[in-house]
C-alpha cells in the first residue's frame, strides 16, 4: 500500500432554504441523522474549479527549507490553535459512535467562519463562545490569514496543502458580508438552484473534488438541493506528505481490541526516528514527514488507561499538551495501516458543539437574509496510513437548506492527530479501536 501523509480534504457545505422564491443569477463577484463509518491556493474569488479527470497533487521532491518552519509565537495564531484544539476535542467526542472515528476541526471552523462574518443573535453569541472571542470578524480574518499562509509558497515545500472556502449562491449576498468575504479570499459563484438543480450540484461537487485532492468526488447527493436552496457554504481541505523514509516492511501483526481479543491486522514496520513524550495517562509519539511542518501523532494510552478513557476526558488543554514535540528516539516501529472513512451528521452535532440555534435559525445576517433554516449537514473524512506516508480527506455538506533500537508497538487502541507543527494546530483528530475497520 502506498502511504503518504496526505491529502486531507474536508468540505463543509451549508445550503440554506429560504422562502422558495426564484433565485437570481447575478455576475460572480470574485442525510441521514446518524453517524456512519463507511467502506469507502486560492486568492479572491479563485479556487478549486473541478475537472472531469481529477489529478491529485503529489508531494514535491524539494531540498529547500520550508518557509513556514517558524510561525509559533504569533498571538493570533497561538490563540486560534487553542480554540481549534478545544473544537476538535468536542467534535471528536460528539462524533464518536463506538467504532473508529475521525473529524477535522479546521474544516469545521472553515464552515463556521463563513457563517460568523456577519452573524446575528442567537447564532452570534454561540459562535463567540465556540471561538472564545467577543468579536467574530477578527477571528475569521485570522483564520483566513492562517489558512492562506499554510499554502504559500507551495513550490518550496514538500507537503501538499490545499484549502479553500466557497459560497455558491442564488440571491446575491449583500454588504458587509460580501466585502469581508472578498477580502478573505472566499470563492464566490452564482448558481441557478431552481432552474438547473442538477447542474448546480455538479458544479459544487466538481469544486469539492478538486479542492480535496480528488478524494471526495461527490459530496452533495441527489435530492439535497432544490428550488428553495438559497446558498451553499463549502470548506475544502487537503494535505499530503511522505515519511522521512519509507517503511520497508509490511506484515500482519497482533492488535488488541478494546474487549481484550487479539486479531491480526496489516502493519508497516522498520527503523525510524520519532519524538516521544509522556503526558498524563498516555505516551505521544510523533512521526515526522519530509515536510517539517506536517506530522502524524499517535497517542498510546498507558495501562490501565484506555483509548476510551482518553477520549471521554479529552479537552482543548489536553490536546494542546499532546502537541509538545518530546525527545528524539530511534525505534523499531510497527503500526497499523489505516483505511478509515467516517461520515458524520453535523445537524445532530451542532447542539454538542454549542450551536443549538443553528439548524432552526441560521442568523447569518447579510450572507443570506432569506435563509430561514439549515437542513441536512454531513462531514465525510477519509484517512489512509501505509509504508510511504498517509493520506487523509474530509468533506461535509449541509443544506437548509509514525543497532537495535527499542521496539515501539502500536498494538492497541489509540488516538491520532494530523498536525501543522509550525502553528501547533490539530487539523484532524481520531480514535482507532480496530484497524481492520474503515
Amino acid at each position: 500500500m502506498r502511504s503518504v501523509l496526505a491529502m486531507v480534504g474536508w468540505v463543509a457545505l451549508a445550503a440554506c432554504s429560504g422562502d422558495g422564491t426564484e433565485p437570481s443569477t447575478p455576475a460572480d463577484t470574485a442525510t441521514d441523522t446518524d453517524t456512519d463509518t463507511d467502506t469507502t491556493g486560492h486568492t479572491g474569488t479563485t479556487g478549486p474549479t473541478g475537472t472531469s479527470a481529477c489529478v491529485p497533487p503529489e508531494p514535491l521532491q524539494v531540498a529547500k527549507p520550508d518557509p513556514r518552519a517558524e510561525v509559533a509565537g504569533d498571538p493570533s495564531v497561538d490563540g486560534m490553535a487553542t480554540d481549534l484544539s478545544g473544537l476538535g476535542a468536542t467534535f471528536l467526542r460528539s462524533a464518536d459512535g463506538g467504532t473508529n472515528a475521525v473529524v477535522s476541526p479546521v474544516s469545521l471552523a472553515g464552515l463556521l467562519t463563513l457563517m460568523a462574518i456577519d452573524a446575528e443573535p442567537p447564532l452570534a453569541p454561540e459562535l463567540q463562545a465556540v471561538f472564545a472571542s467577543d468579536d467574530l470578524l477578527p477571528w475569521t480574518q485570522a483564520f483566513a490569514a492562517y489558512t492562506a499562509d499554510v499554502q504559500a509558497p507551495p513550490a518550496l515545500r514538500h507537503g501538499v496543502v490545499q484549502h479553500a472556502r466557497g459560497l455558491f449562491y442564488g440571491p446575491t449576498p449583500s454588504e458587509p458580508w460580501l466585502g469581508h468575504a472578498n477580502d478573505q479570499g472566499v470563492h464566490l459563484a452564482p448558481l441557478d438552484f431552481a432552474g438547473d438543480t442538477e447542474g448546480a450540484r455538479g458544479t459544487i461537487n466538481g469544486w469539492v473534488e478538486d479542492g480535496t485532492g480528488c478524494m471526495i468526488p461527490e459530496l452533495v447527493p441527489v435530492g439535497v438541493l432544490s428550488g428553495s436552496t438559497q446558498v451553499v457554504l463549502v470548506d475544502a481541505l487537503a494535505v499530503a506528505a511522505d515519511w522521512v523514509q519509507e517503511f520497508p516492511d509490511e506484515y500482519d501483526r497482533p492488535f488488541t481490541l478494546p474487549d481484550g481479543a487479539q486479531v491480526d491486522v496489516p502493519m508497516v514496520g522498520g527503523h525510524a526516528t520519532v519524538y516521544r513524550t509522556t503526558v498524563s495517562g498516555a505516551e505521544v509519539v510523533t512521526l515526522p514527514t519530509r515536510d517539517p511542518t506536517l506530522s502524524y501523532r499517535i497517542v498510546l494510552p498507558a495501562s490501565p488507561t484506555t483509548a476510551d478513557d482518553l477520549l471521554q476526558t479529552l479537552d482543548g488543554p489536553t490536546m494542546q499538551s499532546w502537541l509538545a514535540l518530546g525527545s528524539s528516539d530511534y525505534v523499531d516501529l510497527s503500526m497499523p495501516m489505516l483505511g478509515l472513512s467516517t461520515s458524520i451528521d453535523l445537524v445532530e452535532r451542532f447542539d454538542d458543539l454549542g450551536l443549538p440555534s443553528l439548524p432552526e435559525n441560521p442568523s447569518w445576517g447579510s450572507l443570506c437574509p432569506t435563509c430561514s433554516a439549515l437542513g441536512a449537514a454531513r462531514q465525510q473524512v477519509v484517512v489512509e496510513v501505509g509504508a510511504q506516508g498517509m493520506r487523509a480527506a474530509a468533506a461535509s455538506y449541509g443544506s437548509g437548506v509514525d543497532s537495535a533500537p527499542p521496539p515501539l508497538r502500536v498494538d492497541r487502541p489509540f488516538l491520532f492527530l494530523i498536525v501543522d507543527e509550525a502553528a501547533q494546530v490539530p487539523w484532524f483528530v481520531g480514535i482507532v479501536r480496530d484497524p481492520r475497520e474503515p
